[in-house]
């Protein structure tokens, strides 16, 4: 959709009169700034949501005796999943024989974070896909342009006004 932006600021800034057209840039890019900030934040939720599940789902398949079931840390940050020194840390505080377990349920672990990113991503797609799609039937309206000769009467207005002098 950012490709898509300053063809939308162009179509709305050729669809107002001049005296509007700050307004209307500024409305854009305001509403632009919610929607991005409601975006990332719903995308978030998502992901937040479906991890745990995933998670839980892909250690559960491993079938893990329940002691080493019952040692696997839980609520920690997700960075530590990719933190060489974290890992090796864990790997060191383990028994030998717990090793395999651990690296399987590390590619559990990550595999359900790639699974709910990917959903994170089919979901944005999907909005992106209505956006695109409503933009088609947007209304067609010409590009404004100026020849010089507008232009020259742009000026000539401009200096006609009188515009006061800050503090005055």
């Amino acid at each position: 959709m950012g490709v898509a932006m300053p063809l939308y600021v162009n179509a709305t800034q050729s669809a107002l009169p001049h005296q509007y057209l700050g307004v209307s840039t500024s409305q854009i890019q305001f509403w632009r700034n919610i929607g991005s900030t409601v975006g990332v934040a719903i995308l978030g939720a998502v992901l937040s949501h479906e991890l745990p599940t995933k998670i839980q789902t892909n250690v559960a398949a491993l079938n893990l005796p329940p002691q080493f079931a019952q040692a696997i840390p839980t609520g920690s940050s997700a960075q530590t999943i990719f933190d060489p020194a974290q890992i090796a840390a864990t790997r060191a505080s383990l028994p030998p024989q717990a090793l395999p377990m651990f690296d399987q349920v590390l590619v559990a672990v990550r595999s359900a974070l790639a699974g709910a990113t990917h959903d994170v991503f089919v979901y944005a797609a999907a909005v992106a896909l209505i956006a695109v799609v409503a933009s088609v039937f947007l209304k067609d309206v010409p590009l404004r342009g100026h020849t010089p000769r507008e232009v020259q009467e742009i000026r000539d207005a401009e200096a006609r006004e009188e515009v006061p002098a800050f503090g005055k």
